[in-house]
């Protein structure tokens, strides 16, 4: 199941409207980020977009992992529209 979520995220005084593609197990598409993301017990995430817009598959498994070291707190801030979550930049341990 694909749906899409609208998100409106503040940016220095502009509103910025984003559209994400919610696959159907919790991932949600970011292709400004080239990746899907998904919360999963408190933790952020990702995996990998191919230029297709697929997932990276290895063996047919999607390939995943934690996101340790975030880009920016901007990045986190798009995160938290979405996911109604509250990741902050220096709770990461590999920023």
């Amino acid at each position: 199941m694909i749906s899409e979520t609208k998100n409106q995220v503040e940016n220095d005084d502009t509103i910025i409207e984003l559209t994400h593609e919610v696959i159907g197990d919790g991932w949600v598409a970011f292709p400004e980020y080239g990746a899907f993301f998904m919360v999963e017990d408190g933790l952020l995430l990702e995996c990998v977009m191919m230029d297709d817009g697929s997932m990276e598959t290895v063996g047919g498994e999607i390939s995943f992992g934690e996101v340790t070291a975030p880009e920016s707190q901007e990045f986190l801030d798009g995160i938290n529209a979405h996911f109604g979550t509250n990741f902050r930049y220096e709770r990461f341990a590999g920023r």
